[in-house]
């Protein structure tokens, strides 16, 4: 307890007001609740500035997200992919629910991921989900309506990021136990298949987290336990570079539509590991922009961010 005119220190301001409406393309943000009782949300931010933008109270924390709100993607057409507890989601522009395909596998359907990938010349949504292990179970592949094309349930040992490849459509990028590879996601099969290296794992920026891929440039954005880096496959790698303050460690990173040096990131908090904060990155190792003060969200935990196009 502090004493008679003892500075608590510097105070955290107001939350920032999220009334105004986004234009695209946008920042989105999964927040999981970490009470029992409360509701996950959906958080936006403007591009270039990163100011919040386009929230309601309700299209924020919709009652069908459920608590545990795990990972969005956004769709050719503005809307949105979401995962949630059990569940997939498709927005729409306003982000209300268009429809839900609840699953049950086993009680162990986490779409931890979610992203577009071409695949029998259609656009299709890939929702790869965990049970509980750091390693994928399975992979759905779902239309734009909800309907389940395919699922892949083998082949997943030591997979924990994926990403479409931008150097070949049709395939993925899988990071098996830190490596990079890539492999096509073939419908003839309930196996996802082994693949060639394409980036050998960090030998000093500790584990990688996820990957991410910019359909625009070609190239991979990745966070890596300690450093976050962008990756043109056959190409160059850039980073990867840490965040010193105040992160101390990455949990999510995506591309940047408005700056091409640097990548968007959750960070967690040097100082509190259960927060996470939204900042930009720039390749160069400069200091990072603090974009979203994860302090503000008492009880929830960012887990995902992407890009609205």
């Amino acid at each position: 307890m502090l004493g008679p005119g003892e500075d608590a220190g510097p105070r955290t301001p107001a939350e920032p007001d999220f009334g105004t409406p986004c234009t695209d393309p946008h920042v989105a943000m999964t927040v999981q609740d970490r009470s029992s009782t409360g509701v996950g949300q959906i958080r936006r931010f403007q591009l270039p500035s990163l100011e919040p933008c386009r929230e309601s109270a309700l299209a924020r924390a919709h009652a069908s997200f459920g608590s545990e709100v795990y990972s969005i993607t956004g769709l050719p057409d503005g809307t949105e992919a979401v995962g949630v507890n059990d569940a997939v989601l498709r927005l729409d522009a306003e982000g209300f629910p268009l429809w839900r395909q609840q699953l049950d596998r086993g009680g162990a359907f986490h779409p931890l991921e979610l992203f577009v990938v071409a695949v029998g010349g259609a656009d299709r949504i890939a929702a790869a989900y965990w049970g509980s292990s750091t390693t994928a179970t399975g992979m759905l592949l779902l239309d734009l309506d909800g309907a389940v094309v395919h699922e892949w349930t083998e082949g997943f040992s030591g997979a924990n990021s994926f990403a479409p490849d931008p150097a070949t459509p049709g395939n993925v990028l899988v990071s098996r136990y830190g490596d990079i590879q890539t492999t096509p996601l073939d419908t003839a099969t309930t196996r996802l298949a082994d693949g060639p290296e394409l980036l050998p794992r960090s030998a000093t920026h500790g584990s990688l987290i996820t990957i991410d891929t910019d359909p625009t440039t070609g190239r991979a954005v990745i966070a890596y336990q300690m450093g976050v880096a962008d990756f043109t496959p056959g190409g160059t790698l850039r980073g990867p570079v840490p965040c010193a303050t105040p992160c101390n460690g990455f949990h999510a990173a995506t591309w940047d539509p408005t700056d091409s040096d640097a990548v968007l990131a959750l960070c967690i908090d040097a100082d509190a590991g259960r927060t996470r904060h939204l900042v930009r990155a720039p390749l160069d190792g400069s200091a990072c922009e603090l974009a979203f003060d994860g302090t503000f969200l008492d009880n929830g935990l960012p887990t995902e961010i992407a890009i609205v196009p």
